[in-house]
């Protein structure tokens, strides 16, 4: 006999969004555009409420950033769109958001405008079509708000310039109580994509002793990096051999992911240098050096001690002064 399938919380809320098919593409993930300054772009979503009451949802534009972990994130409701998130508009609102109803397991399909200023910088810019329902919680003055949201990409015509750089290069050491297995060393940078481009890289960490001696390396495919965002990036490296002087090598290399882009290049390398003490090594050294010293000086006093032992004692028979070997008697 087959279980019952439970039914759905009717005070469960949830909705799905995809790009409308239409002129503009079907079957897209996520909103793609090329556009010249001072073009208008008018395209759909679709938002389907996937739960059994009805939903009423604030549709608005908001900006996209690459948050600190590499993430890309957009701004909260609070924030004043300037880029993308500024260009957009939602079916007859002039403000840029507006709400819709929907109701229980039904659809509704949002006409939107996106109008890209004549003065728009050339290159990629990004932002997101964001849904949000705000539900109230047992304490009546806490609302929790609930986004889900579309990604949009907006490629301005003009000249690509990708850009990368690396800054706050950092190492330290972290030396193992075997130095024979090695230790491991974590490698810190901030990368900030300095160019008009969305980026993808590609990141290589080198760590090695003086000389390039026993060298390690990790290697990690980095999440996209939008214009103008910073990412905060930590390596480990494990296996490092404690060689007193340690090197890191960071070389970052990116490639532009835009439309139209072609996978243009960019790069960014810097160097490090710390200090790798085997500590317990130096430990032994210093037991050992200092343990020989103890023992040299403690056999120095001995054979001090011996001469002295050796020599002659106050109020012995010193012989006759004849020299006859006889001693004399009164």
């Amino acid at each position: 006999m087959r279980a019952a399938t439970p039914a759905p919380d009717p005070g469960e809320v949830s909705w799905a969004l995809a790009p409308a098919e239409g002129q503009l593409g079907a079957g897209r993930a996520t909103f793609a555009y090329n556009a010249d300054p001072g073009s208008v772009i008018n395209d759909a979503m679709v938002i389907t409420n996937l739960s059994l009451v009805p939903i009423e949802l604030r549709i608005y534009g908001a900006d996209a950033f690459t948050t600190p972990d590499g993430q890309f994130d957009l701004a909260p409701a609070k924030d004043q769109a300037k880029d993308v998130g500024a260009w957009l508009s939602f079916g007859t609102e002039s403000t840029g958001s507006g709400l819709v109803r929907i109701e229980a397991g039904q659809e509704a399909k949002v006409d939107f405008t996106l109008a890209v200023p004549a003065e728009a910088r050339p290159g990629d810019h990004a932002g997101g079509l964001v849904t949000s329902l705000v539900e109230a919680t047992t304490d009546a003055t806490i609302g929790v708000d609930r986004r889900l949201a579309l990604r949009a990409y907006v490629t301005v015509s003009g000249e690509l310039e990708p850009g990368l750089k690396l800054t706050d290069l950092r190492l330290v050491s972290h030396t193992s109580a075997n130095p024979l297995s090695g230790g491991r060393v974590t490698v810190s940078y901030t990368l900030a994509n300095t160019g008009n481009a969305r980026l993808v890289a590609n990141e290589v960490v080198t760590v090695s002793g003086p000389f390039g001696w026993a060298s390690r390396q990790v290697e990690q495919n980095l999440e996209e990096i939008l214009p103008g965002g910073e990412v905060k990036r930590q390596a480990e490296v494990s296996g490092v051999l404690p060689l007193v002087r340690t090197s890191a090598e960071v070389t970052v290399n990116g490639l532009a992911v835009g439309l139209g882009a072609e996978g243009q290049p960019a790069a960014a390398s810097g160097t490090v240098k710390g200090w790798s003490v085997p500590w317990v090594w130096l430990a032994v050294v210093l037991l050992a050096v200092g343990g020989a010293v103890f023992l040299a000086r403690r056999q120095a006093l001995r054979s001090v001690g011996a001469a002295a032992n050796d020599g002659p004692k106050p109020g012995g028979d010193l012989g006759d002064s004849d020299g006859s070997g006889n001693a004399e008697t009164a």
